[in-house]
C-alpha cells in the first residue's frame, strides 16, 4: 500500500482512481490473509486442546 501512495511522485500523470483501487486491492489482501492466519491459529488450538483433553481423564479432573 505504501508503494501505491507514492507512485504518484513517480508518475505525476496517473489518476487518483488508480492509486484508491492498489489501497483498495492491498486492503482486501491483508484481509484476507488475517482471516487465513486466525483459521489456522484456531484449527493449531482445537487440536492441541483435543490432545490433552484426551491425555487427561475425567476422573483426574474431579477434586
Amino acid at each position: 500500500m505504501v508503494a501505491y501512495s507514492m507512485y504518484p511522485i513517480f508518475n505525476p500523470e496517473v489518476c487518483g482512481y488508480v492509486i484508491l483501487a492498489g489501497i483498495r486491492v492491498g486492503i482486501i489482501v491483508m484481509a484476507i490473509g488475517g482471516t487465513i492466519l486466525a483459521i489456522m491459529i484456531g484449527l493449531e488450538r482445537y487440536k492441541e486442546w483435543k490432545k490433552m483433553k484426551a491425555e487427561i481423564s475425567e476422573e483426574d479432573l474431579r477434586p
